[in-house]
């Protein structure tokens, strides 16, 4: 008899890590969080990217993500982009995640219309994967980044 009164109890736990919002899911709020993020640039020795990545509101297989990134030439800013809203990001079950944001900046004394799109793996408290950087002048870049939750 009192196994069958412990049974409930047990149960109900492993019920909701089944669910959408448990650990056989993306949705467990483990990726949330604030990223520090470090980036290389594919075939520009001297060049790297900086910034933050923030994971909020993760939801089974959708969360946001704010960017503040910076592309450094030989450690000097040469673009910055921080976002106003945040981008939605894609997440598979096995810790794929997607995103991209687009917008304006001004260079060149020009508006310019861009994309940074990013793929990679979510793993503990790590995000590994690759970015790309375009727009419609000859300054499309890509590369490789880490970013450790804080």
């Amino acid at each position: 008899m009192r196994a069958v009164c412990l049974l409930p109890v047990v149960l109900l736990p492993l019920l909701a890590a089944c669910s959408d919002d448990g650990i056989f899911g993306i949705g467990d709020s483990d990726f949330e969080g604030f990223y520090s993020y470090a980036g290389t640039v594919d075939d520009a020795a001297g060049d790297a990217v900086v910034g933050t990545i923030t994971v909020t509101r993760q939801r089974g297989s959708t969360a946001l993500v704010s960017i503040q990134w910076t592309y450094l030439d030989n450690g000097e800013p040469i673009i910055e982009i921080t976002t106003d809203s945040p981008a939605v990001a894609d997440l598979g079950p096995d810790g794929l995640i997607e995103f991209e944001f687009e917008g304006n900046l001004f260079m060149d004394e020009q508006v310019v219309t861009f994309s940074l799109y990013h793929e990679g793996r979510l793993r503990g408290r790590t995000m590994t994967g690759f970015w790309d950087f375009t727009t419609g002048l000859p300054t499309d870049d890509a590369g490789s980044f880490t970013a450790r939750r804080d």
